[in-house]
């Protein structure tokens, strides 16, 4: 349910996401490392996100690298490859962004859960 009160933690939570998706305009490492990083302390000072950190930096990290990942791939596509056939193409890129997104989640929750080792647990 959202509250009115909350709506600054909200709007936090919508930093990284707008980075990541002017990372990808732009076509910057500088502001994609930046987004990653503030979702990090986002999750870190926001009460809205307590004991419950590692289901926030799965969400956020699925939110924040959507974009620069996308980006990256059409970057690989236009410069690198060589097939010629548009279907194929289209495979390996969807292939190509779930191993990268798994890579990143796999990750960023690792580093997450050692950070903070003391979660709810997701099944009550």
């Amino acid at each position: 349910m959202f509250r009115l009160k909350y709506l600054w933690q909200y709007l936090m939570l919508a930093i990284p996401p707008a980075l990541a998706i002017t990372a990808a305009c732009k076509a910057s490492f500088v502001i994609s490392a930046l987004a990653i990083g503030i979702a990090y302390i986002d999750i870190i000072i926001l009460p809205l996100c307590k004991n419950n950190e590692s289901i926030w930096m799965f969400f956020m990290t699925a939110v924040t690298a959507t974009p620069i990942n996308i980006s990256l791939i059409i970057y690989y596509f236009e410069n690198y490859s060589s097939y010629s056939s548009v279907f194929i193409s289209v495979i390996f890129g969807a292939l190509g962004y779930f191993v990268m997104l798994s890579a990143e989640e796999i990750l960023l929750g690792i580093v997450i859960r050692l950070l903070f080792k003391s979660q709810n647990k997701l099944d009550d």
